[in-house]
Order: structure tokens, then sequence, then C-alpha cells
């Protein structure tokens, strides 16, 4: 009998971070705010290291947030689990950053947490109020 093959599965926040990055400087658009958000369920344990690829996008004035999911019991670089606390921790302190950065935990159900992000970013968005109440006065 044999065993079945083992996954070897990771996650690259840099890698996806550095997609993200490359996105918006081509897209042909100069927005006056840039925002990559961010969702997972582990630490960056696979592709390049995050700390230059981060350093890159917050050069560029980019905003990171993040979505971590923080169900209990996830798996980590060698199979180790990561507490729900650990991972929120891991996101906060090495993942986002920027002006009015956040990580907003997903501890249940999606749906909920992304409408609280919505919200978060919305809110913190007083240039644009700014701008729309100088449009309503024209």
């Amino acid at each position: 009998m044999s065993l079945p093959a083992k996954i070897h599965r990771g996650t690259s926040i840099s890698g996806i971070l550095s997609y993200a990055d490359y996105l918006i400087r081509s897209s042909g658009y100069e927005a006056t705010r840039s925002l990559i958000n961010i969702s997972g369920d582990g630490v960056n344990n696979k592709g390049r290291d995050l700390m230059p690829v981060r350093a890159g996008v917050f050069a560029r004035g980019i905003t990171i947030n993040a979505l971590p999911v923080v169900y209990g019991g996830l798996l980590g670089d060698e199979e180790e689990a990561i507490s729900p606390e650990n991972l929120l921790a891991y996101f906060r302190s090495e993942v986002i950053g920027g002006p009015d950065a956040f990580a907003e935990p997903v501890a249940e159900e999606y749906s909920p947490a992304i409408y609280r992000k919505l919200l978060r970013e919305i809110s913190n968005m007083s240039e644009i109020a700014a701008i729309g109440d100088k449009t309503r006065h024209r």
C-alpha cells in the first residue's frame, strides 16, 4: 500500500504584493490613493523575502490593508499551527502599512469582515468627501 504524496503548499504574500504593485504601475491611471488588499491564512513562507517587496510598495505611496483569516489551527512553516492571535499580530506587524492601514480579521464569516473593511476604508477617505462637497456646491 502506498501513501498519498504530501502536497507542499505555501503562502507568498511577497508574490501577490509584487503582482498587485505591477498592476497598479501598469494600469495607465494615476490615482490620488493607491491601496492593496491582501487576504490570507498564513505567513509569507514561499517566494521572495517579504520586507524588500513591502518596502518598495510603501516607497510608491501604496497602502496595504489585510483580511487575515484567523480561524483556529492554521498551518504555517513546517506545518506548525499558528494561533489566530499570532496570525493577526503577524499581519499587523509584517504585512500592513501606509496611511490609515489596518488588518480586519476574518474570524467566522467572510462577508461581514469584507463589509467592515469597506466601511473602514471609505470612512478614512476624507479627501474624497471634500471633493464631493466641492462638486455639490458648484
